[in-house]
């Protein structure tokens, strides 16, 4: 078992945060070049739209190519070939629009799948099992039960169930605290138990269990419970 720390794990979930930005980016730049592709494409079909007159202005010059004493035919010969210069950059303007939007679509996919992939992977390096906490419940039970002279088995169930590594390290305390009220409040004395026909051990039962996207845990106890007329007049002597 390799244990990683909590902070080595933040500082990881950090630089994939700035995966994440550098993601949103690339999304960014895919849908600004998709914008000069539909560009370049508007531009196309205003040219074809406009390529009859086009033809028709270089029949006209061929036609009145003898007035060459005005300019006017060099002129026209001029703006042709600008005017057909320009139609073969467009076509590659818009040829190279695709094949760039087309990569650029295809590597940010692959960069989101990538993204998805590791995310997956931190996750389940940060979930570790409940038993990793509760080795010492055990002899923590025993340990105050004799002190109280009192006999205590503690039964741990779902220990395989798995959680982040941060709340496993949060929620410890808490059940330290509540195995701790059981075993003071919850669980009687062995005089109590026997006079009441229970077995003079008593039992306290810590559960975990995987409920949909939800990790219950429960801590109980074959005791008698509160007291509630001693907790009442506790309260009210508190005012």
């Amino acid at each position: 078992t390799i244990r990683v720390s909590v902070s080595k794990l933040d500082a990881l979930m950090a630089q994939f945060g700035e995966l994440l930005g550098a993601r949103i980016r690339a999304e960014q730049r895919l849908a600004e070049v998709r914008e000069l592709q539909s560009f370049a494409d508007e531009w196309s079909k205003e040219w074809l739209a406009s390529r009859n007159h086009f033809s028709r202005l270089i029949r006209n010059g061929q036609d009145n190519s003898p007035l060459t004493g005005n300019g006017h035919s060099k002129d026209l010969t001029t703006l042709v070939d600008f005017a057909t210069k320009n139609q073969e950059r467009l076509r590659f303007l818009g040829t190279q629009s695709n094949i760039i939007c087309r990569q650029l679509s295809n590597d940010t996919m692959r960069l989101s799948l990538i993204i998805d992939e590791l995310q997956e992977e931190i996750k389940r390096v940060r979930m570790l099992p409940l038993a990793t906490v509760t080795p010492t419940f055990g002899r923590m039970v025993r340990d105050l039960a004799r002190e109280q002279d009192k006999q205590i088995d503690l039964t741990v169930m779902g220990g395989e169930t798995e959680l982040d590594k941060r709340v496993l390290e949060e929620i410890k305390d808490p059940l330290i605290h509540l195995l701790r009220n059981a075993v003071d409040h919850g669980i009687e004395s062995i005089v109590e138990r026997t006079a009441t026909g229970k077995p003079a051990e008593g039992r306290i039962t810590l559960s975990a269990s995987q409920q949909g996207n939800n990790v219950i845990i429960s801590v109980s106890d074959d005791g008698g419970g509160l007291d509630l007329q001693a907790i009442q007049a506790t309260a009210i002597r508190k005012g």
